[in-house]
C-alpha cells in the first residue's frame, strides 16, 4: 500500500474518505486470492467505530474485519498475536524517536523512511519467527494470557 498521511485532527468523515479513497485504490492493486483470504483490522480509535465507518465496513470486508465495532472484536491490550501490535508499532517509534525531531516534515520523512525499513525487515522474513513464537506460547497457555514477549 502506499503511503497516506491521515489528517492531524481525525474525523469519522476523513476517515471514511480514506477508506473509500486511498485504501480502496491500493486493494484493486492486490492479487485476488491475498484480497479473499484478508481480514482488515484497526484498533479502538472512536473514528474507526462511527456508524458510517461501521456500515461501509460491513459492505467492504462483510464479517471479515476487526474493530471495536466490527463481527470480530480485537480487545485492546490483547496477547499480541498480531505483527502490528508486536512489531511494527514499537520498530517504527523506535526508528522515527532515535534522534530530535524539529518540525513536522521532518517527522513525516522519518516516518516514511522508517516503514522503508519495516518493508524490507517484513519482505526478509524477521517477524515470521516472531509470529511462530506467540502463537506457540499462545498453545502452552490453553490460549490464556500471557506475559509479553
Amino acid at each position: 500500500m502506499d503511503h497516506f498521511f491521515l489528517p492531524q485532527r481525525l474525523n469519522a468523515t476523513a476517515y471514511l474518505e480514506f477508506l473509500q479513497n486511498a485504501l480502496e485504490d491500493s486493494l484493486e492493486n492486490l492479487p485476488l486470492n491475498f484480497f479473499v483470504n484478508m481480514v482488515f483490522q484497526q484498533d479502538g480509535c472512536p473514528v474507526h467505530s462511527s456508524r458510517e465507518v461501521t456500515n461501509y465496513l460491513n459492505g467492504k470486508f462483510g464479517t471479515k474485519w476487526i474493530g471495536r465495532n466490527g463481527p470480530i472484536k480485537w480487545p485492546p491490550r490483547s496477547p499480541d498475536l498480531t505483527p502490528l501490535d508486536f512489531y511494527v508499532w514499537g520498530r517504527t517509534k523506535n526508528l522515527v524517536y532515535n534522534e530530535e525531531i524539529t518540525n513536522f516534515d521532518q517527522l513525516k520523512q522519518k516516518i516514511e523512511s522508517a516503514f522503508e525499513v519495516i518493508r524490507e525487515e517484513v519482505t526478509n522474513q524477521v517477524t515470521i519467527s516472531e509470529i511462530r513464537k506467540r502463537y506457540l506460547k499462545c498453545v502452552d497457555v490453553n490460549g490464556n494470557h500471557f506475559e509479553n514477549l
